[in-house]
């Protein structure tokens, strides 16, 4: 007969391993319940103060934003027309003609483009040829190089603009202009939360108002000359001067001001890559109102409920979530290795043809094109370089080609040196064209090589979803049509299946 020392283990409850954990479980859920009741008693006295700086941040970030979006609109025009530049290689007779201009008009957010002499004489996109040497921004040319600047007059036809400058020469005092509307502005800063309660304005490296965009109607601020009108809005020199302080010696600034009455956060954000600033300026009001949205009493209470309800309910849940993460994660990962091509990144040839068929089932009306990337020569390129160096063109090709085109195309290697990109949802056949002939572009001045540099070219097969063709076998198969023809002519260049006259010509004499 068993002794009671030796049954006792099995029937104290303390001792049962599950009690232990409920018991564990519970202390920890209890700690978690009152730190979250002391947390949301320390945050009920002073959330007004949080919620304010929360609505400030938005606010800022959202200037912040807006800068950054109009410079990155600006630098677009200004990279396309240094590449572009580069391609011309400096040849005048090919940067003033207006094929070459109005390539650049049509691809950016220009309205015009220009080649401008030493002597300040302007050969535009449609044949034009104008002396803009009296205009105030080829003036500011002759005194410093400068990235983009407003002018109230083109010195075309008297119109406002922005006007973004490369110089295709370092060493020579030519230059290639792009002009933007004003509206490029407004666009940019339009989708913001504010922007409908706020004006906005651009100043120059004076602080004097170019454009100004949003509730501009009566602002006593825009009036004359804004820097001027702002000072006078300030309760003291000092706060002044200390504004001013961070204004120099900072990107962005905020000031509360009161005008007419009513009190405004302007705020300050230099657009960078130019000597210009944005400023918005909002009413107070509407900070406060935003506040108070995120301060209102019944959002209190029910976020103190949900956070009792969380609290108890996160120890269980936190190893279940915490497990489902990790093992999506590892299924995304081993997912994303499966259709990956190791050497290039770029999706592999069965996951190619896959995503491929996958979009053009889901999207029967859809259209896009298809385009085959055979690099000329390659087999020249590892015979003269060595294998390493092949290796290492294809990996470069393919990190190039997935920057060069969204995230949302597909971009894949189906053979040793062949690649597909098929761009998606693209309906209008000019930007078809533009996007295809960016590759072609790519392809005269894409170079491999950290010490010798080693000129690589491709030849371009083109089709068109449905256009020409309604499946992916149907699509590569025409794409192939137009990649042979090419090889048989030259190689270097870009051709569209049943798109391209050369092309039906010789469909039609075989």
């Amino acid at each position: 007969m068993k002794s009671n020392s030796e049954s006792k283990p099995k029937t104290d409850p303390k001792g049962n391993p599950l009690t232990k954990l409920l018991v564990i479980g519970g202390v920890i859920v209890t700690a978690e319940v009152l730190l979250g009741f002391l947390f949301l008693g320390v945050f009920a006295r002073k959330n007004r103060t949080i919620f304010s700086d929360i609505v400030l941040t938005e606010y800022n970030r959202e200037i912040k934003e807006n800068a950054t979006e109009i410079s990155n609109r600006f630098n677009d025009v200004r990279d396309y027309m240094v590449l572009s530049s580069q391609v011309a290689e400096g040849d005048i007779d090919t940067l003033k003609s207006e094929e070459y201009l109005s390539v650049i008009t049509k691809t950016t957010d220009s309205f015009r483009t220009v080649y401008v002499d030493e002597n300040g004489i302007a050969y535009d996109d449609v044949g034009n040829i104008n002396d803009i040497s009296q205009t105030d921004y080829y003036k500011t040319t002759r005194r410093k190089e400068f990235r983009v600047a407003f002018t109230m007059d083109d010195g075309f036809n008297n119109t406002p603009a922005f006007v973004v400058a490369c110089k295709p020469n370092p060493d020579v005092n030519e230059y290639l202009f792009a002009y933007l509307s004003p509206t490029v502005f407004s666009d940019a800063v339009s989708k913001g939360t504010f922007y409908s309660y706020s004006f906005y304005v651009i100043l120059d490296e004076n602080y004097y108002t170019l454009v100004q965009t949003g509730r501009t109607s009566n602002q006593p601020l825009l009036e004359g000359k804004f820097w001027d009108n702002l000072q006078n809005t300030v309760p003291t020199q000092k706060v002044w001067a200390e504004f001013q302080e961070k204004v120099k010696k900072n990107n962005q600034a905020n000031l509360l001001v009161t005008s007419e009455k009513k009190k405004r956060y302007i705020g300050f954000y230099a657009i960078r890559g130019t000597d210009m600033t944005l400023v918005v300026a909002c009413d107070k009001a509407i900070i406060d109102r935003n506040t108070q949205n995120y301060n209102d009493p019944m959002t209190a209470m029910h976020t103190e409920m949900v956070f009792c309800l969380i609290a108890f309910a996160a120890t269980y849940f936190a190893i279940i979530i915490l497990y489902r993460v990790r093992a999506n994660e590892k299924s995304k990962a081993l997912t994303s290795k499966a259709e990956t091509d190791l050497l290039t990144g770029v999706n592999n040839k069965l996951s190619t043809e896959t995503k491929i068929e996958d979009y053009i089932n889901s999207n029967p009306g859809g259209q896009g094109v298809l385009i085959l990337i055979d690099v000329d020569n390659f087999k020249k390129i590892n015979d003269k370089m060595g294998h390493a160096f092949g290796d290492e063109v294809l990996r470069n090709l393919g990190m190039r080609l997935r920057s060069l085109y969204r995230a949302s195309d597909i971009i894949g290697r189906i053979g040793g040196d062949e690649f597909i990109v098929f761009l998606k949802d693209i309906s209008d056949m000019e930007v078809i064209e533009r996007e295809a002939r960016k590759l072609e572009l790519f392809f005269q001045s894409f170079e491999v090589g950290e010490y010798t540099r080693y000129s690589v070219t491709a030849s371009l097969g083109a089709a068109i979803y449905s256009i020409d063709g309604s499946s992916f076998e149907e699509l590569y198969k025409n794409a192939d049509k137009a990649l042979y023809f090419v090889k048989q002519h030259g190689k270097k260049q870009l051709v569209f299946y049943k798109q391209d006259q050369k092309f039906n010509k010789k469909e039609e004499e075989e």
